[in-house]
Protein backbone atom coordinates (compact mmCIF):
# COMPACT_ATOMS: atom_id res chain seq x y z
CA UNK A 1 0.00 0.00 0.00
CA UNK A 2 1.28 3.21 -0.90
CA UNK A 3 2.10 6.00 1.91
CA UNK A 4 0.50 8.94 0.12
CA UNK A 5 -2.66 9.83 1.71
CA UNK A 6 -5.36 10.81 -0.77
CA UNK A 7 -8.68 12.49 -0.56
CA UNK A 8 -11.95 11.25 -2.23
CA UNK A 9 -15.08 12.79 -2.39
CA UNK A 10 -17.69 10.52 -3.86
CA UNK A 11 -21.05 8.83 -3.82
CA UNK A 12 -21.34 5.69 -2.86
CA UNK A 13 -22.94 3.37 -5.96
CA UNK A 14 -22.94 -0.14 -4.36
CA UNK A 15 -21.93 -1.87 -0.94
CA UNK A 16 -21.52 -5.22 0.36
CA UNK A 17 -20.60 -6.30 3.62
CA UNK A 18 -18.13 -9.30 4.23
CA UNK A 19 -17.58 -12.46 6.48
CA UNK A 20 -14.44 -10.31 7.90
CA UNK A 21 -16.00 -7.33 9.09
CA UNK A 22 -15.06 -5.33 5.90
CA UNK A 23 -17.39 -3.64 3.65
CA UNK A 24 -16.08 -3.72 0.03
CA UNK A 25 -17.80 -0.72 -1.87
CA UNK A 26 -17.87 0.68 -5.23
CA UNK A 27 -17.90 4.82 -5.35
CA UNK A 28 -18.62 7.45 -7.66
CA UNK A 29 -15.84 9.79 -7.21
CA UNK A 30 -15.49 13.34 -8.66
CA UNK A 31 -11.83 12.67 -10.18
CA UNK A 32 -11.24 9.32 -10.64
CA UNK A 33 -14.92 8.29 -12.04
CA UNK A 34 -16.08 4.43 -10.51
CA UNK A 35 -13.51 3.41 -8.80
CA UNK A 36 -13.51 0.24 -5.81
CA UNK A 37 -12.79 0.95 -2.07
CA UNK A 38 -12.49 -1.27 0.78
CA UNK A 39 -13.51 -0.14 4.87
CA UNK A 40 -12.20 -2.03 7.35
CA UNK A 41 -14.50 -3.49 10.30
CA UNK A 42 -16.71 -0.94 8.87
CA UNK A 43 -19.47 -3.30 9.59
CA UNK A 44 -18.75 -4.53 12.95
CA UNK A 45 -21.00 -3.20 16.01
CA UNK A 46 -18.62 -1.11 17.53
CA UNK A 47 -16.87 0.79 14.25
CA UNK A 48 -17.17 4.54 14.06
CA UNK A 49 -17.59 4.20 10.53
CA UNK A 50 -21.04 2.28 10.86
CA UNK A 51 -24.11 3.98 9.76
CA UNK A 52 -22.31 6.38 7.68
CA UNK A 53 -21.06 3.98 4.52
CA UNK A 54 -24.83 3.62 3.33
CA UNK A 55 -25.80 3.21 -0.40
CA UNK A 56 -26.38 6.71 -1.77
CA UNK A 57 -24.17 8.48 0.87
CA UNK A 58 -21.63 11.31 -0.05
CA UNK A 59 -18.44 10.89 1.64
CA UNK A 60 -15.50 13.25 1.91
CA UNK A 61 -12.44 10.82 3.03
CA UNK A 62 -9.03 10.25 3.55
CA UNK A 63 -7.81 7.16 1.25
CA UNK A 64 -5.18 5.03 0.61
CA UNK A 65 -4.24 3.14 -2.81
CA UNK A 66 -3.73 -0.34 -2.81
CA UNK A 67 -1.12 -1.78 -4.56
CA UNK A 68 -4.72 -4.04 -5.68
CA UNK A 69 -5.71 -0.44 -7.45
CA UNK A 70 -8.86 -0.25 -4.91
CA UNK A 71 -8.76 2.42 -2.26
CA UNK A 72 -8.26 1.68 1.39
CA UNK A 73 -10.36 4.43 3.38
CA UNK A 74 -8.96 6.39 5.91
CA UNK A 75 -10.44 8.82 8.28
CA UNK A 76 -13.72 9.99 7.00
CA UNK A 77 -13.97 13.96 6.99
CA UNK A 78 -17.44 14.41 6.54
CA UNK A 79 -20.33 11.88 5.41
CA UNK A 80 -24.11 13.15 4.64
CA UNK A 81 -27.18 11.22 3.76
CA UNK A 82 -29.79 12.12 1.49
CA UNK A 83 -32.44 9.53 2.18
CA UNK A 84 -34.48 11.30 4.73
CA UNK A 85 -34.91 13.98 2.30
CA UNK A 86 -37.73 11.35 0.72
CA UNK A 87 -41.24 11.47 1.94
CA UNK A 88 -42.41 7.69 0.68
CA UNK A 89 -40.82 4.51 -0.57
CA UNK A 90 -41.71 5.67 -4.32
CA UNK A 91 -39.31 8.75 -4.14
CA UNK A 92 -36.69 6.81 -2.79
CA UNK A 93 -37.15 3.84 -5.58
CA UNK A 94 -36.27 7.27 -7.42
CA UNK A 95 -32.76 7.30 -6.06
CA UNK A 96 -31.89 3.56 -6.16
CA UNK A 97 -32.95 3.71 -9.78
CA UNK A 98 -30.07 6.99 -10.87
CA UNK A 99 -27.76 5.00 -8.29
CA UNK A 100 -28.14 1.95 -10.30
CA UNK A 101 -28.33 3.66 -13.65
CA UNK A 102 -24.64 5.64 -12.93
CA UNK A 103 -22.78 2.34 -11.74
CA UNK A 104 -24.29 0.42 -14.79
CA UNK A 105 -23.42 2.94 -17.01
CA UNK A 106 -19.76 4.25 -16.23
CA UNK A 107 -16.66 2.41 -17.21
CA UNK A 108 -13.98 2.06 -14.37
CA UNK A 109 -11.59 5.40 -13.82
CA UNK A 110 -12.77 7.46 -16.20
CA UNK A 111 -13.38 10.75 -14.77
CA UNK A 112 -16.57 12.13 -15.14
CA UNK A 113 -16.61 15.23 -13.01
CA UNK A 114 -19.47 17.55 -14.86
CA UNK A 115 -21.91 14.15 -14.61
CA UNK A 116 -20.48 14.09 -10.55
CA UNK A 117 -21.87 17.82 -10.22
CA UNK A 118 -24.69 17.10 -12.18
CA UNK A 119 -25.54 14.11 -9.59
CA UNK A 120 -25.08 16.33 -6.18
CA UNK A 121 -26.60 18.82 -7.65
CA UNK A 122 -29.89 16.79 -7.88
CA UNK A 123 -29.44 15.42 -4.87
CA UNK A 124 -28.85 18.89 -2.56
CA UNK A 125 -31.59 20.50 -4.69
CA UNK A 126 -34.02 17.92 -3.86
CA UNK A 127 -32.85 18.25 -0.36
CA UNK A 128 -33.37 21.65 0.38
CA UNK A 129 -37.22 21.85 -1.90
CA UNK A 130 -38.22 18.89 -0.14
CA UNK A 131 -36.69 20.01 3.18
CA UNK A 132 -38.30 23.48 2.95
CA UNK A 133 -41.25 23.16 0.71
CA UNK A 134 -42.48 19.58 1.28
CA UNK A 135 -45.84 20.66 -0.95
CA UNK A 136 -43.88 19.99 -3.75
CA UNK A 137 -45.39 18.30 -6.82
CA UNK A 138 -44.62 14.62 -7.05
CA UNK A 139 -44.42 15.52 -11.13
CA UNK A 140 -41.53 18.03 -11.01
CA UNK A 141 -39.23 15.40 -9.02
CA UNK A 142 -39.74 12.74 -11.30
CA UNK A 143 -39.06 15.16 -13.89
CA UNK A 144 -35.67 16.25 -12.11
CA UNK A 145 -34.52 12.01 -11.92
CA UNK A 146 -35.06 12.76 -15.66
CA UNK A 147 -32.99 15.19 -16.40
CA UNK A 148 -30.54 13.77 -14.47
CA UNK A 149 -30.57 10.77 -16.51
CA UNK A 150 -30.79 12.68 -19.56
CA UNK A 151 -27.87 14.06 -18.68
CA UNK A 152 -26.04 10.59 -17.51
CA UNK A 153 -26.97 8.57 -20.85
CA UNK A 154 -25.88 11.65 -23.48
CA UNK A 155 -22.64 12.46 -21.57
CA UNK A 156 -21.70 8.48 -21.64
CA UNK A 157 -22.00 8.55 -25.64
CA UNK A 158 -24.74 5.67 -25.46
CA UNK A 159 -28.32 8.19 -27.21
CA UNK A 160 -29.82 6.26 -30.29
CA UNK A 161 -29.11 7.92 -33.01
CA UNK A 162 -32.47 7.83 -34.26
CA UNK A 163 -33.77 9.93 -31.05
CA UNK A 164 -31.28 12.41 -31.42
CA UNK A 165 -32.52 12.86 -34.78
CA UNK A 166 -35.69 12.81 -34.24
CA UNK A 167 -37.65 16.38 -34.20
CA UNK A 168 -40.28 14.64 -32.07
CA UNK A 169 -37.97 14.28 -28.91
CA UNK A 170 -35.73 17.67 -29.57
CA UNK A 171 -37.97 19.70 -27.51
CA UNK A 172 -37.82 17.45 -24.17
CA UNK A 173 -33.94 17.15 -24.94
CA UNK A 174 -32.80 20.49 -25.10
CA UNK A 175 -35.25 21.17 -22.16
CA UNK A 176 -34.03 18.50 -19.64
CA UNK A 177 -29.68 18.85 -21.18
CA UNK A 178 -29.90 22.48 -20.67
CA UNK A 179 -31.32 22.67 -17.11
CA UNK A 180 -30.53 22.09 -13.68
CA UNK A 181 -32.00 20.03 -11.17
CA UNK A 182 -32.98 23.77 -9.45
CA UNK A 183 -34.42 24.99 -12.52
CA UNK A 184 -36.35 21.87 -12.96
CA UNK A 185 -38.20 22.16 -9.87
CA UNK A 186 -39.24 25.68 -9.98
CA UNK A 187 -40.81 24.69 -13.23
CA UNK A 188 -44.25 25.61 -14.30
CA UNK A 189 -45.60 22.61 -15.76
CA UNK A 190 -48.08 24.06 -18.61
CA UNK A 191 -50.69 22.86 -20.74
CA UNK A 192 -51.14 19.13 -20.95
CA UNK A 193 -49.06 17.65 -18.37
CA UNK A 194 -50.37 14.31 -18.11
CA UNK A 195 -49.79 13.96 -21.99
CA UNK A 196 -46.28 15.56 -21.55
CA UNK A 197 -45.25 12.74 -18.74
CA UNK A 198 -46.54 10.13 -20.86
CA UNK A 199 -44.19 11.06 -23.82
CA UNK A 200 -41.67 11.20 -21.30
CA UNK A 201 -42.06 7.66 -20.02
CA UNK A 202 -42.03 6.69 -23.47
CA UNK A 203 -38.37 8.55 -24.19
CA UNK A 204 -37.16 6.85 -21.16
CA UNK A 205 -37.86 3.50 -21.69
CA UNK A 206 -36.38 4.07 -25.02
CA UNK A 207 -33.03 5.56 -23.53
CA UNK A 208 -32.41 2.84 -20.92
CA UNK A 209 -32.93 0.29 -23.55
CA UNK A 210 -29.58 1.55 -25.23
CA UNK A 211 -28.11 0.99 -21.43
CA UNK A 212 -28.47 -2.42 -20.83
CA UNK A 213 -27.48 -3.23 -24.08
CA UNK A 214 -23.73 -1.73 -22.88
CA UNK A 215 -21.73 -3.77 -20.80
CA UNK A 216 -18.45 -2.20 -19.78
CA UNK A 217 -15.54 -4.28 -19.25
CA UNK A 218 -14.60 -4.90 -16.05
CA UNK A 219 -10.85 -3.71 -15.17
CA UNK A 220 -8.47 -7.40 -14.41
CA UNK A 221 -8.36 -5.70 -10.35
CA UNK A 222 -12.02 -6.20 -10.20
CA UNK A 223 -13.10 -8.53 -7.32
CA UNK A 224 -16.99 -9.43 -7.65
CA UNK A 225 -18.40 -8.76 -4.12
CA UNK A 226 -18.91 -12.25 -2.28
CA UNK A 227 -22.30 -12.97 -1.57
Amino acid sequence: MTKSNQIIESIILRREPTSQGDLWLILFDRERGKIQAIASSAVKPRSHRKGFLELGWYIYAQAYLSHGNFYRLGRIENAESFWPLFLNLHQASWLYRVLGLVDQGLGWQIPQPTLFDNLLDLFESLYYYLSFHPEIEEDKIQLAFHSFETKLIYQLGYWPEKQLKSKKWQQIINFLLNKSSKDILTTNLKGNRRHFLLQLEHFFNQLHQSLLEYTPIEPSFFKPFKK
